[in-house]
């Protein structure tokens, strides 16, 4: 599962910027906080290259939904400025 969106990078445009989340941390009992990595695209993902930048996303999680942790994430990402207009990988 990941997001794909056109993003700028220090001046150049990545067409299929490429953001995954990687890294979840219990911030308390009902909020989770979730690590979303920007890479160039799909295949510099793949290919295990860096990420270039990082957001964290903070959300209440529910572990009784029939959604996953990983799908509630994302689910709250794609509300988030940030992520607007972002489409499912």
């Amino acid at each position: 599962m990941a997001l794909i969106k056109s993003v700028e990078y220090r001046g150049a445009d990545l067409p299929s910027g490429y953001w995954r989340a990687e890294q979840f941390h219990m911030v308390n009992k009902t909020v989770c906080r979730a690590h979303f990595f920007l890479y160039a695209d799909l295949t510099a993902a793949g290919l295990g290259e860096e990420p270039l930048d990082a957001v964290a996303v903070d959300f209440e999680y529910d572990l009784n939904a029939a959604e996953n942790l990983n799908t509630q994430a994302y689910n709250k990402a794609k509300l988030l400025p940030t992520f607007h207009g972002a489409t499912d990988a």
